[in-house]
C-alpha cells in the first residue's frame, strides 16, 4: 500500500527554519555589495555589485535547489565570515568592559560603595549557618 501525501494549503505551510539562513547570507551578500558600490562608485562599484548579486542569486539558487548541499555551503559562508565575526566580537567585548564596567567600578571606589550588602561591623562575609542535628537535616539543606 502506498502512502499518500498529505493535503497542504497556502494557509497552513510555512517556511523551515533553514531556509531563513540561506536567504540571510544571499540579502547580506546584496547589501554588501551595495555598500561596496556606494563606497567605490561607478563603473567598478558597479561591477562590484554585479558580482555580489550573482553570488548571491547563485548561492540562493544552490541553496534551495540542491538541499544536500546546504551544510557545505553554510560551512563556507561561516569560514568565510569568521574574522569579521570574530573581531565584532572583540570590539564588542572590549566597548562594554572599557566603557561600562570600569567606569562604574572606578566609580564605586571613588565613591567607597561596594556591590556586596552585609553588615559594615561584619569582619567576614561569609555568614554562619546552624545545621540541625538530625538525619532529616541532611535532605534539606536550605
Amino acid at each position: 500500500m502506498e502512502a499518500t501525501p498529505a493535503k497542504r494549503s497556502p494557509e497552513t505551510e510555512r517556511i523551515e527554519p533553514a531556509h531563513y539562513e540561506g536567504l540571510g547570507v544571499s540579502v547580506g551578500l546584496v547589501v554588501a555589495g551595495v555598500m561596496v558600490w556606494r563606497l567605490v562608485g561607478d563603473p567598478a562599484g558597479t561591477v562590484v555589485f554585479g558580482g555580489f548579486a550573482t553570488a548571491s542569486l547563485g548561492f540562493l539558487l544552490a541553496y534551495f535547489v540542491r538541499p544536500d548541499w546546504r551544510w557545505r555551503l553554510m560551512w563556507l559562508v561561516r569560514q568565510a565570515t569568521f574574522p569579521v565575526r570574530w573581531t565584532a566580537t572583540l570590539l564588542t567585548m572590549l566597548v562594554l568592559f572599557y566603557g561600562v564596567v570600569t567606569p562604574v567600578a572606578i566609580w564605586f571606589r571613588w565613591a567607597g560603595k561596594s556591590i556586596r550588602r552585609s553588615d559594615p561591623q561584619a569582619t567576614s562575609f561569609w555568614r554562619e549557618v546552624h545545621a540541625d542535628e538530625s538525619d532529616d537535616s541532611f535532605f534539606r539543606m536550605f
